[in-house]
């Protein structure tokens, strides 16, 4: 069975503390199945789904074309779900939806296109998700509801690579860094 890999952003730790912090207290107040580790909490750029060793060693020699970019930050501000507000299928914390952060992710969606990875059709939501799957068996009560409600800037990504990460499902860390692509704008001939 062939592994399964997609493309981040690794968080700061201290914004992954804080975050870790929020998921503590939620955990009061909310059943879900899957927690995900502080070391584990990153912004998704591009799933890529299973793929074999060779095709991901070429991607890694394309991908070094969407370094040419230059450095950026983001807020990571307030939490949302997924799915039924009284049971969502998915929390998860706010990106700031910049434009760097746009214009990397549509390099990114379109180098792995090329490749012959399936092209993203719905619209891009960074995002970092905190937990999923809800097992409970009543709906969401008002203490989790009013921790969703919480929009504050819950701290700053300073973006300056993005990495390629193998997914280890039965694992906890669950991502292992397959390559880290640092953005600089300087290295483009």
């Amino acid at each position: 069975m062939e592994a399964h890999y997609f493309i981040g952003i690794s968080l700061p730790r201290e914004v992954a503390a804080h975050l870790s912090r929020w998921q503590s207290a939620m955990k009061q107040h909310a059943n879900y199945k899957n927690w995900t580790d502080s070391d584990d909490l990153h912004i998704t750029l591009k799933f890529l789904g299973a793929a074999t060793e060779k095709k991901i060693k070429k991607l890694c020699n394309e991908l070094v074309e969407c370094g040419y970019t230059s450095t950026f930050s983001l807020n990571v501000e307030g939490f949302g779900f997924f799915g039924k507000p009284t049971s969502p299928r998915v929390i998860w914390a706010g990106v700031e939806k910049t434009n760097s952060l746009l214009l990397l992710q549509e390099k990114i969606d379109q180098v792995c296109s090329e490749l012959g990875f399936e092209k993203e059709t719905r619209v891009y939501k960074p995002h970092i998700t905190l937990a999923k799957k809800w097992v409970g068996s009543s709906s969401i009560g008002p203490e989790l509801d009013s921790m969703l409600q919480h929009q504050e800037v819950l701290g700053t990504v300073k973006v300056n690579k993005f990495t390629l990460f193998k997914i280890h499902p039965n694992q906890t860390p669950k991502y292992e860094v397959v390559q880290q692509i640092p953005l600089s704008p300087q290295n483009h001939l």
